[in-house]
């Protein structure tokens, strides 16, 4: 009788461990910034076809208050819900655009492995709406060349 609470103790020890290692208040804060070539208005990203959607830099930035943050390995992109391949470790990328997609938008998702100091590491998805425009009469008024924007941040595991 003693041998079988012992075994059972040892069987439960581990589930203890597992129960007490769960902790959810260690994910990252953190934001995504995406630079492109192309105009960036509100949110949006403007391609006038024939161009194609040109995404210079994905680099990943702390909350404010908090530690630093890193992006890990590459980014991963899919366009409209189809893969793209990964971008390079700094995040860019360029997608070669159809005339079929003229007059409409999509989205852009961007998948990434994210270190942030006495954090988890997690994996971040962050999504932008991609515009592509017939001609450049049809752009939002003032787009820069190339303008920064914060685009935010999912954080999943």
């Amino acid at each position: 009788m003693k041998h079988l609470k012992l075994f059972m103790l040892l069987f439960a020890l581990p589930l203890l461990g597992i129960a007490y290692s769960c902790d959810d208040n260690d994910k990252p804060d953190v934001r995504v910034n995406v630079t492109s070539t192309n105009a960036i208005v509100d949110g949006t990203i403007y391609v006038v076809y024939p161009d194609s959607l040109h995404i210079t830099g994905v680099n990943v930035y702390p909350a404010e208050g908090v530690d630093k943050a890193t992006g890990r390995g590459p980014v991963f992109f899919s366009f409209n819900g189809l893969p793209c391949g990964p971008g390079n470790l700094d995040g860019a990328i360029t997608i070669a655009l159809d005339s079929a997609f003229v007059g409409g938008t999509y989205l852009l998702d961007m998948t990434m492995d994210v270190y942030q100091d006495d954090r988890s590491l997690a994996t971040c998805w962050a999504t932008m709406p991609v515009k592509v425009l017939a001609d450049s009469t049809e752009l939002p008024a003032a787009p820069a060349d190339t303008i920064q924007h914060n685009v935010g941040h999912r954080i999943s595991y």
